[in-house]
Formats: structure tokens, sequence, C-alpha cells
């Protein structure tokens, strides 16, 4: 039985972990945008359509996490995997060469974009991580985005 126990585990490990790489770029690239609109002033609209991506971006990992059987420190190891040291989203340098193209199609300067980078390896990365971990419920953290 342990050994069942152990291989379905095994094989949804990757999956879950395919189901929130899956929608990395976008989250990060949400994140910056709704930081960059809140600082320049842009209508509310705009910060509240991004962040209702940003949680639907976030929706597929959190259900196969939900559902998952992983003990709650396997799931903080996947999302540390995932998001730090798969992706290196501690890196702000790397998190402006992801957002720079979305950036300038959406005409927001370099100085804004370094500046959205390095915020959110300060607050987004810690506050994203927490709601994947489960220490904070995606609903509230939406509520706190589009305000």
């Amino acid at each position: 039985m342990l050994l069942i126990k152990l291989h379905e585990m095994t094989y949804r490990r990757p999956k879950i972990k395919d189901a929130i790489d899956d929608h990395v770029h976008q989250i990060v690239e949400n994140w910056c945008l709704i930081y960059a609109a809140g600082s320049s002033g842009l209508h509310k609209d705009t910060i509240n359509h991004w962040a209702g991506e940003l949680v639907a971006q976030m929706e597929p990992g959190l259900d196969k996490l939900n559902v998952s059987g992983l003990s709650p420190r396997a799931q903080r190891k996947l999302i540390d995997e995932v998001l730090l040291s798969d992706a290196k989203l501690d890196n702000a340098s790397v998190v402006s060469r992801m957002v720079r193209r979305k950036f300038l199609k959406e005409g927001y300067s370099d100085d804004l974009l370094g500046k959205s980078a390095q915020a959110w390896v300060a607050e987004g990365l810690p506050r994203v991580t927490g709601v994947y971990r489960g220490d904070e419920d995606i609903s509230v953290y939406e509520q706190e985005l589009c305000r």
C-alpha cells in the first residue's frame, strides 16, 4: 500500500509542478502590470482586469495542489522549487527580461519596468508563494491587489 501511495505521489508531483510552471510567466507579468498601473495612476478597471488575470493564472496550480495528497512540507518544497530554483523569480534581472516585451507593448518606461521587477522580488513573490503554500487566501489577496 505504501508503495502504491509513493508511486501516486511521484506521478502527481510533475503534473502539479507543470500546472504551476505553465502559468508562471503570466503570473509574474500580470503582477508587474498591476504594480506599474498603480504606480502610474491608471484607472482601477485596468488594475482589476490584471488582478483577475493573475488569479485565473494561479487557480490551475492551486486546484491541483488542493487535491494532490502531498504533505504540506512536500507542497512547500514543490512551490519553492518552481518559483525560486527553476524560474529564478527571486532575481529582478530575470523578471525584467521576462516582462520586458509586455511592458514595451503597454508603453511603460524602462525605469518603471525595473521598479516593477524589484517590487516583484520584494513584495509579489512572497505573497504569491504564500497563496500557493496555503498561508494566504487567494480571494483576500485579489481584493488587496484591487485596492
